[in-house]
């Protein structure tokens, strides 16, 4: 039984620096996944500030998009006066054509 014991001794001897060198590297990758979660957070957060930026610039170029597309030109005003005044011209060319 002794010698069994003193077997399972000299085996366990020889496991135990795996097992901590095994501890250290899984306290890296503790340390690695916090760090991970750390800049997760910090990129959640520039991501959200960007998210809010772009929004702002959106609303604002849609509110000018519908400005400019909703506001009557000038030269609208001008093509239809000059219709107006063509038709005007063109009826009464009409009616002295037609009296003589």
């Amino acid at each position: 039984m002794l010698l069994k014991m003193d077997v399972d001794l000299e085996a366990y001897d020889k496991e135990i620096p795996h097992y901590k060198q095994q501890l250290v590297d899984f306290q890296k990758l503790v340390e690695a996944k916090d760090e991970i979660i750390k800049s997760k957070d910090a990129i959640i957060a520039i991501q959200k500030q960007d998210r809010e930026r772009l929004m702002v610039k959106w609303i604002e170029d849609n509110r000018l998009r519908h400005l400019c597309e909703n506001k009557p030109a000038f030269g609208s005003w001008l093509a239809w006066g000059t219709a107006g005044v063509a038709t005007a011209v063109a009826t009464v060319l009409a009616v002295i054509v037609a009296v003589r």
